[in-house]
């Protein structure tokens, strides 16, 4: 596994040198002690709400823009009270977008991943970390690519 990451990198830094970027890679662990305090203030804020004991943040509906409890929430605290996926990229999405002043994100997944992260955008625009100023909002944005599937791992959506 470490050889694939080490290829991994290797190829991902010719196309950043190339873009002229700068990438500083972080493990997950490191956004773990903003979490609650991410979680607080989506709370505080009517973003995020608990349901059947969990923390959940119901998405949006795209032409009225009312809290749909009707569709799927992207949970960011368990019921028993354990984070997950969607508590640690919440809090990525806030220390990039105010501790950073990253003003273009690009998040490349699989095609599957798509509820997450439109769950994740909704989110973080309703909190109010985009907006910089009115003539500046922050755009995320999400590239999606298809899994590699064989017969041996076929797709499961």
């Amino acid at each position: 596994m470490q050889s694939i990451c080490d290829v991994s990198r290797k190829e991902f830094q010719a196309l950043y040198d190339r873009l002229g970027v700068e990438v500083t890679e972080r493990g997950e662990s490191f956004y773990n002690a903003g979490i609650p305090s991410v979680l607080d203030e989506l709370t505080g804020k009517a973003v995020a709400e608990v349901n059947d004991g969990a923390l959940c943040i119901f998405p949006t509906d795209k032409k009225t823009g009312e809290v749909n409890k009707d569709k799927t929430p992207l949970i960011c605290r368990k019921s028993d009270g354990g984070f997950n996926y969607a508590s640690t990229d919440l809090t990525a999405m806030k220390q990039r977008l105010t501790e950073e002043s990253a003003d273009w994100l690009i998040y490349v997944t699989d095609a599957g991943q798509k509820q997450h992260f439109d769950g994740l955008f909704d989110a973080t625009r309703r909190a109010g970390w985009l907006q910089v100023s009115s003539a500046a909002p922050r755009n995320p944005r999400r590239c999606v690519h298809n899994a590699v599937c064989s017969e041996a791992v076929p797709a499961r959506w």
